[in-house]
């Protein structure tokens, strides 16, 4: 089983240091989030994403916050209330099942949540459930290599790993950013299939 980010260290989630190695404005504007977007922000952490997707997708959005980790979510719930936001649902779930609709979410975003998966086919089969048609899922993580920032060597994954995995969950793979020298994005869609008439 992957170890799971302790929660007595979630001060180091919203950290300077953080906000420097992953400028949430800067992610957001690279993946292409918009106005009127549904979103969600699976193993949302303290809510250090949350926010700035919130307040991109607007009033007609909406951002639907998950995580395993009670006391993550408490600590996401006491974000969003201080800023504010009213477009934005918080939601206890399990790893592989989410407690969102099928066909209802634009985009599935994970930051630093893919290499703690215990099962990452059955991960992604849950988002393509979720996900509209021309969703996409958005994939945020450590690249795998030596740094004394971010978790252990033997936890990451590295880009070519991640991607054969959604190839083979069923995602067509847009583009892969390598962001900075720690951290990669992978953006994929749900594979389109075409039927021929008998």
């Amino acid at each position: 089983m992957h170890k799971k980010f302790d929660h007595s260290q979630s001060h180091k989630l919203d950290s300077e240091k953080r906000r420097k190695l992953l400028p949430p404005g800067e992610i957001i504007n690279e993946i292409g989030i918009r106005k009127g977007q549904m979103i969600a922000d699976i193993g949302c952490g303290t809510g250090f994403f949350t926010v700035p997707l919130a307040r991109a997708v607007g009033n007609n959005g909406k951002v639907i916050v998950i995580d395993i980790d009670p006391v993550m979510l408490k600590k996401a719930e006491e974000t969003v209330s201080k800023e504010k936001l009213k477009n934005v649902e918080i939601l206890l779930s399990q790893e592989n099942s989410f407690p969102i609709p099928e066909n209802s979410i634009d985009i599935v975003f994970t930051a630093t949540v893919y290499h703690e998966l215990n099962e990452p086919g059955q991960f992604l089969k849950e988002a393509l459930k979720v996900l509209k048609g021309s969703g996409q899922m958005i994939i945020l993580d450590w690249d795998k290599i030596e740094e004394e920032q971010g978790p252990p060597f033997d936890h990451r994954k590295d880009a070519e790993t991640v991607l054969t995995e959604l190839r083979n969950s069923g995602f067509t793979i847009l583009k892969i950013i390598p962001f900075n020298k720690s951290i990669y994005i992978i953006q994929a869609k749900k594979r389109s299939y075409r039927y021929l008439k008998p």
